[in-house]
This record gives C-alpha cells, sequence and structure tokens, in this order.
C-alpha cells in the first residue's frame, strides 16, 4: 500500500511540474495573428 501512495504522489508531482507554462508571455507581446481576411475576386 505504501508503495503505491509514494508512486502516486511521484506521478502527480511530476505531472504538475512538467505540464506548467513556465515561460508564457502575455498576449500583448506574443505577436499572434489577431484576424485574416480574404479578398475573393471573380480572377480567382
Amino acid at each position: 500500500m505504501h508503495k503505491k501512495t509514494v508512486k502516486l504522489c511521484s506521478i502527480l508531482c511530476a505531472s504538475s511540474l512538467l505540464s506548467g507554462c513556465w515561460d508564457q508571455e502575455p498576449l500583448r507581446e506574443a505577436r499572434l495573428a489577431y484576424s485574416i481576411g480574404f479578398d475573393i475576386t471573380e480572377e480567382n
């Protein structure tokens, strides 16, 4: 029983540390495309 508890705690700690966004940038600094436009004409 003790081995299962230690294994579960290890997995939970590892998953919380490895899945975080440690190097995130604010959206204003990320240079994302906010909108996209298409100009459709008869000439293609």
